[in-house]
């Protein structure tokens, strides 16, 4: 018998479903591609579907974040996109070495190291929205008057358009730089239109055209 399948959007999630006879909704992901499925029963409503995908948007992002980290071997970073290898030493005081091709981590103690990686990382994001940042205020005739990082488990990004603030998930960093870019413009378009529908998705494309595109591979 032939199952009808389909995707649906949920957060910052594309998820397969799969009507199956079954009598309760099941949800798996895969440990290798970080990819959910989805298996419900014949003709169950996407309302519902939405309903319990929010019940369990935590326990998604917990599992989808130890797979990805057993995913990255301890001596690899993964860095705007790419993972480099990396090797540490104990020094005098810490300080990173990175020469395009491998980090080189100078640490003090062993324990340094987790806090050194955060600033570091957190350090360059800033760096690249700071660039970043005008080439979208420009195209779009506003100001962000504030940008703020944080680590979030189920977004990207949020804003108060009234406040022309903007919060970026610091975990952004291991993500390339379309796909940063692409957040970014996101949040500030926000600005003018407050939901996803048609006045969104218009004036998102005038400024970033493949932003359909970079969001799959974002969510993938």
């Amino acid at each position: 018998m032939k199952i009808k399948t389909y995707f649906i959007q949920f957060e910052n999630y594309q998820i397969q479903i799969s009507e199956k006879k079954i009598k309760s909704i099941r949800l798996k992901i895969d440990s290798e591609t970080l990819k959910l499925f989805c298996s419900v029963p014949k003709k169950f409503p996407i309302y519902e579907i939405n309903i319990f995908l929010e019940s369990r948007k935590f326990w998604i992002e917990e599992v989808i974040n130890k797979f990805a980290e057993k995913k990255i071997d301890t001596n690899s970073i993964l860095y705007f996109g790419k993972i480099y290898p990396l090797e540490k030493i104990i020094s005098e005081k810490n300080k990173i070495n990175f020469n395009g091709e491998k980090f080189l981590f100078n640490l003090k103690k062993e324990s340094d190291y987790q806090n050194l990686l955060k600033k570091f990382h957190l350090n360059s994001l800033r760096e690249f929205i700071n660039k970043t940042k005008p080439i979208y205020e420009q195209k779009l005739n506003t100001e962000v008057l504030e940008i703020r990082y944080r680590k979030m488990k189920t977004r990207w990004g949020t804003c108060i358009p009234s406040k022309r603030k903007i919060w970026l998930n610091s975990e952004l960093i291991k993500k390339n730089p379309n796909e940063i870019e692409y957040v970014l413009a996101h949040e500030m378009v926000h600005f003018f239109e407050s939901g996803h529908g048609i006045a969104f998705k218009k004036k998102l494309t005038d400024i970033f055209p493949k932003w359909r595109e970079i969001r799959k591979s974002l969510n993938k």
